[in-house]
């Protein structure tokens, strides 16, 4: 009985820990898609500038000739 109690107890411990490890990697998942969706808009926004003042340069040069 003692053995069966023993192992009882092991496998419950090594079961919380295994929760806590699995919430902590959900928790890392979300924070790394949070930062991957604030890099893409940051990197949408760049994109967007950049092809505005493409176009400015461009009316620019048409203005000059």
């Amino acid at each position: 009985m003692r053995n069966v109690s023993k192992q009882h107890s092991d496998l419950k411990m090594e079961s919380d820990k295994l929760k806590y490890s699995t919430a902590q990697s959900k928790s890392e998942a979300e924070r790394c898609l949070k930062q991957k969706n604030m890099l893409a808009m940051i990197c949408d926004q760049l994109m967007k500038d950049n092809f505005d003042m493409y176009l400015k340069h461009e009316k620019m040069l048409d203005e000059e000739a």
